[in-house]
């Protein structure tokens, strides 16, 4: 007869998946008590999935357009987020429409990222600093609160690390799946959430200091491209998009939020 060969999955593995179902336990039981906020940005996320969900990416026209032409608007979440909006029309249109489904798309994008972060750890460096990470991400007080919300900061945390750790294993190993995967992400981790460009600095920095000038193209110019392209063609046009952006650049100016951030005294 054959040998039979036993597969033994290693021990942090294991250790890690009951980090992962401890956290997730501990958030599922308490996200059914979240009271959400409709009239702040978790009602504009619900309304914005709302309607792509209804009328599909022909709608992400509208939102630009409404957006830009009414300003009490301004100081919420903007529509370029066309990557968080797509994704959580389909999670709604699958589980249904409601705060509380749009916080368990939270919830899941929170468990992809400890996944991806574990793995990727373990792949790199070692399974124990692994282990350790996990259990400080799993059960990061910030990261727990906001795997409960129906807000994108979850979803945008674990396409940046998702991006992070691409760009890592392609300076690591450079092959065209891996080249063509890493831009493909960066590219949808700044649909999620237009702050996710300035990933690229910290890239361009990276292969200046290591002297590697031959992926400037991947973080720079090709993302760039891609997201641009895909600004246009949902807003409906250039003047949309310029729009758009002159809005969040002007915005921090007169947004009272903006204004009191970091506005002090020291101690805040």
């Amino acid at each position: 007869m054959p040998e039979i060969r036993k597969i033994t999955v290693p021990q942090s593995y294991l250790l890690f998946l009951l980090v992962l179902a401890v956290s997730f336990t501990l958030i599922s039981l308490t996200i059914k008590d979240v009271e959400f906020a409709s009239g702040a940005d978790e009602g504009y996320y619900l309304g914005y999935a709302s309607y792509i969900g209804e009328h599909g990416p022909g709608g992400f026209a509208d939102l630009f357009k409404n957006y830009i032409g009414n300003q009490k608007d301004w100081l919420y979440p903007n529509p370029l987020r066309i990557g968080f909006i797509s994704l959580s029309s389909v999670w709604l249109k699958i589980f249904g429409y409601s705060f509380l489904n749009l916080a368990y798309f939270s919830l899941f994008s929170f468990c992809v990222f400890l996944i991806i972060s574990f793995y990727f750890t373990a792949k790199y460096f070692d399974e124990k600093i692994a282990l350790l990470l996990a259990i400080l991400l799993a059960f990061s007080p910030i990261n727990m609160a906001m795997a409960r919300r129906a807000l994108l900061d979850s979803t945008f945390n674990l396409f940046s690390i998702f991006s992070i750790w691409l760009f890592f294993g392609l300076l690591k190993k450079r092959t065209v799946l891996k080249y063509i995967l890493f831009i493909l992400i960066y590219s949808f981790t700044i649909l999620i959430k237009e702050t996710g460009v300035l990933l690229s600095l910290f890239f361009v920095l990276y292969l200046i200091f290591h002297k590697n000038k031959g992926y400037l193209l991947s973080v720079t110019l090709y993302p760039f491209l891609i997201v641009g392209s895909i600004y246009m063609i949902s807003a409906g046009g250039l003047s949309n998009v310029i729009g758009m952006i002159k809005i969040i650049l002007s915005s921090p100016a007169h947004n009272e939020y903006a204004i009191l951030f970091g506005s002090g005294p020291w101690f805040r």
